[in-house]
Parts: C-alpha cells; structure tokens; sequence
C-alpha cells in the first residue's frame, strides 16, 4: 500500500543542527495549503484508483504543529478524497512542543490523526539552548501528558544524545524522563554536524569541544541497555517501539522500499514497480510558482539501476536489527548473496562487526556504531 509523506516546511525558527528544508516566513502558509491541495490532487489523478490505497500518511516537517486546524483539515480531506485510506491507517503528525495548542490536540484527534511524534530532543534546559530549540521542558511535559490525556496511545518521542560534555548519567535523566509518559515509540539519535548548519559552523570555529566517539559509543550502548530492559523492541539503528505494531510505518516504508508519495518543497517519492524515485524542488517560492502555473514541481527523477537497487538494499536493510532476508535478496536480485559477498562477510565476522544465520546477515551490537562502514565493505568488491 501506498504511504503518504506531507512536508510542511515552516519553522518558528531553525534549529541549530537542522537540514531539513524549512522557512520561517509564517505569513506564506495559506498560500502553501492551497498550492498543496493541488499537488495531491493532480498527482493523484496520474495513479490508476486501484494502486491508490493508502495505509499511512505522515505530516514532517519543518514543524506540522504550525498549521492551523483549518488548515490541518483541508490536507486532510483532500488526502481522504483523493486516496483510499484502508482500515487502521497511520495518520502521523509530527509536533514542536513550543508550537502546540492543548485544545489542538483534541482537534487533531476528531480529525483522525492517530499518532504523535513529538520533538522533545531533551527535558534539560541547558540541552534546549544548545540545540536552539524554542520550547522549554515543562512545555514538552505538557504536551505529553496533554496528548495522554486526550487518548492518544501512540505517541512517540524523539531524543537527541551526543551533545557536548553529555555522560551517562546525563543522558539517564532524558530517558528516565522520557519512560515515565511510557511513549508507544522513541527515537533516539546521535547528534551529527550537518554541513551547512549553524551548529557545523560552530563546531569549525571551535565554539565548543564536540564530544568524543569513544564517549559517543557508550551513550549510544547505554541508550540501547534502558530501553531494552525496558521492555523496548530495538528495530532500527535509532528505533525503538514498544511493541511490533507501534514501529513507524512510514519509515518502515523507507526501509522495505514500499511505495509512498512525497507532497510539498523537498519531499521525495519512489515507485518499486520501475523502481523510480523522484523528489521535488527544495525552495517554496519556487515550488509555489510551479503549481500556480499548472506544472509539476519536481525537481528530478531517476530509475534506479540493479547496482543502485542492490547498493540501497544492503544499507538499509542493515540499518534493521533484523538485518537482510537473503532469500529475498536472491530472489529480488536473482543473485546468491552468500557467493557473491563470501569475502567481505568473512572479513566482517572476523571483525565481530557482522553475524548471521540461516537466512539473515545482521550488524553486532558492535556493527551497530558502524552500519555505513559494514555496508560499504560488503558492497566494496560487488
């Protein structure tokens, strides 16, 4: 089944370690819902209505929240028209804490939005600074405890850890903290330098001392060993649900290469039956100017390749604790995976990096701190 990817680019304010696209001119917002309504429409007029089932849609960002219930509404309504939403379908928004309303929540919910993914990063005031967020951690607990409140059982939280001078005992605070709302979803990423953004700019300029890889591997262990005792199913490298059918299904679309649309400036697509991916223009002017004129946004589009198709297979499917089906690899690529990769696995094993059985190849808890490593080596002599 399809899934549906909305991406509302607009931010009260860049954080600090960002690169997804967004804006923070607020006023442009109308304009934005209207030309968005039209995109979904025409796209959705170019796919046969058989292949138009839908069983999650997802609004990223950029910060969702912003929109107004209106507005929240209208993509909404369109989206329902234009698709056939099956049974149980995932309605996702994702939320900044400094942007929600608590009577929005309720809204939301008669509006069949279903799951939360709320943007906590931290419940630590010094942290907040630092990553530049514009929301303080007694707004982030009421949200959480708001959302509770109003029934909504599937709620995720992200975290960031990593930061500067950040130990164990530190980040013990932020999932202590965060297992008290007992969220359906966590993840937990390890803070990264995206070039471009202002905390990559500070870090060159030495502003302050980043924290060490060694120290990094123990916060990323030590986050694995709470949630897990926790009673957490560890499924993605940052991942982690409480049960098997609270994973994010649109992420999960991502990593098994299922079909989903992309809507709004920057948002990507890919169609496995080609396989084709494209993705559209990442300025919002630019993307308004296309729809007002009746043209497509997008920006490009490739057919992949088999070498492409394979390259993408391995890394992504490493990144999930379950690792790689080889049986479906083989069948996928009408390839023997353990003949045409016998050497870089046995290297990799010898390395404690890789490990497998009878039909899956799968990262250590080791591999794990080097997912992009061990595909690249697997791939190196393909």
């Amino acid at each position: 089944m399809n899934g549906i990817y909305i991406h509302v680019p607009f931010c009260v304010k860049k954080c600090g370690y960002c690169d997804f696209y967004s804006v923070t001119d607020l006023g442009l917002t109308d304009l934005f819902v209207t030309a968005l309504v039209l995109e979904i429409k025409r796209v959705a007029q170019t796919i046969p209505q058989a292949e138009r089932l839908t069983d999650s849609v997802y609004l990223g960002g950029g910060t969702p929240s912003l929109l107004t219930m209106a507005q929240l509404e209208t993509l909404l309504e369109t989206v329902n028209i234009c698709y056939t939403l099956a049974p149980g379908t995932e309605i996702t928004v994702e939320m900044n804490p400094g942007t929600v309303a608590v009577r929005n929540l309720e809204t939301m919910k008669s509006l069949g939005v279903n799951r939360l993914s709320v943007g906590v990063q931290s419940f630590q005031e010094d942290h907040l600074r630092f990553l530049g967020r514009i929301h303080t951690a007694g707004e982030a607990e009421h949200v959480l405890q708001s959302a509770m409140a109003k029934g909504f059982d599937n709620v995720g939280i992200d975290i960031i850890h990593g930061l500067p001078g950040q130990d164990v005992k530190n980040l013990e605070k932020d999932l202590e903290k965060a297992l008290r709302y007992d969220p359906a979803h966590l993840s937990c990423y390890m803070l990264s330098y995206e070039e471009g953004t202002p905390l990559y700019r500070a870090r060159r300029k030495k502003e302050f001392k980043p924290l060490s890889e060694s120290k990094g591997a123990l916060l990323f262990n030590h986050t694995i060993d709470i949630l897990e005792k926790a009673g957490y199913h560890h499924y993605e490298i940052s991942n982690f649900s409480r049960t098997p059918g609270t994973r994010s299904r649109h992420n999960m679309k991502y990593w098994n290469f299922e079909p989903y649309q992309g809507f709004g400036p920057s948002a990507h697509a890919y169609d496995p039956k080609v396989p084709k991916r494209s993705w559209n223009v990442r300025n919002l002017e630019t993307y308004l100017k296309h729809i007002q004129r009746g043209e497509a946004p997008e920006e490009g589009r490739e057919n992949l390749s088999r070498t492409q198709q394979i390259t993408e297979a391995v890394f992504l499917s490493l990144r999930m604790r379950e690792g790689l089906d080889i049986k479906k690899f083989n069948a996928r690529f009408l390839a023997d995976f353990r003949a045409d990769f016998e050497d870089p696995l046995s290297r990799l094993r010898d390395s404690h990096l890789l490990d497998s059985d009878d039909n899956r190849v799968f990262l250590t808890r080791k591999g794990l701190l080097f997912a992009d490593h061990v595909a690249s080596v697997l791939l190196s002599e393909f």
